[in-house]
C-alpha cells in the first residue's frame, strides 16, 4: 500500500512542493534504486537472522515516508530519505516474499501464498486510490505522507506478531516428548 503510494504519488507531490518535474522524478527514482539494493542486503540478513529483520526495515521505512513529505525541505534530503525508504521499504517487500514460502506447511503452502500475494494486490491497488481520494479533498498533502506511512507499521506489526507465532510454535513442537513405538 505505501510502496505503491510513494511510486504512483511522491513525484507529483514533489512538483506541488515546487521541485522541477525532472529533479521530482529523480527523487521518485531513488525508492526504486534503493529498493533494489535494499532487496540484497535484507534477503542476506534475513537468512542470517529471521523474521525480526524484515519487521525492523519496513517500519524504519515509516519516517522516511513521513519525511518525505516535507514541503520545503532541501532536495538532498528528499534525494536520501527516498533512497534509504526504498530500501527498508521496497527491500522490506522482498523479505516479506521471501518468507511467505516459509510460514505456510506444505500442504496448503501455494494456496497460502496465492493468498498472501492477492491480498498485497489490493493492498497495492487501495494506496494509490486511498491517496488519490485524500488529496481530492483537498487533504494537505504532509498529511497525506503520515497516513500513508502508517500502512507500513501495520506491516511491521503483522510480520513481528508471525515472527512470535511460529517461534512459539515450534517451541511447542521441540518440547513435545518423542513417541516411539515398542514392543
Amino acid at each position: 500500500m505505501g510502496n505503491l503510494f510513494v511510486m504512483v504519488w511522491a513525484p507529483i507531490l514533489y512538483t506541488g512542493f515546487g521541485i522541477e518535474p525532472g529533479r521530482a522524478a529523480l527523487i521518485g527514482a531513488m525508492w526504486q534504486t534503493g529498493g533494489a539494493l535494499g532487496a540484497l542486503a535484507i534477503t542476506r540478513l534475513l537468512d542470517r537472522y529471521g523474521m525480526p529483520v524484515v519487521a525492523c526495515a519496513i517500519f524504519m521505512a515509516m519516517p522516511c515516508v513521513m519525511l518525505n513529505g516535507s514541503a520545503g525541505a532541501p532536495e538532498s534530503m528528499l534525494l536520501v530519505m527516498s533512497f534509504v525508504g526504498g530500501a527498508l521499504g521496497s527491500g522490506g517487500q522482498v523479505g516479506l516474499n521471501a518468507i511467505a514460502g516459509t510460514i505456510y506447511p506444505t500442504n496448503i503452502r501455494s494456496t497460502g501464498l496465492g493468498w498472501a500475494f492477492g491480498v498485497g494486490r489490493v493492498g497495492a491497488i487501495l494506496g494509490p486510490m486511498l491517496a488519490g481520494a485524500l488529496l481530492a479533498r483537498n487533504t494537505n498533502p504532509r498529511i497525506v505522507f503520515i497516513v500513508m506511512s502508517f500502512s507500513f507499521a501495520v506491516a511491521a506489526l503483522s510480520v513481528a506478531m508471525m515472527h512470535v507465532r511460529t517461534t512459539t510454535r515450534a517451541k511447542l513442537t521441540a518440547s513435545r516428548p518423542v513417541r516411539t513405538s515398542g514392543p
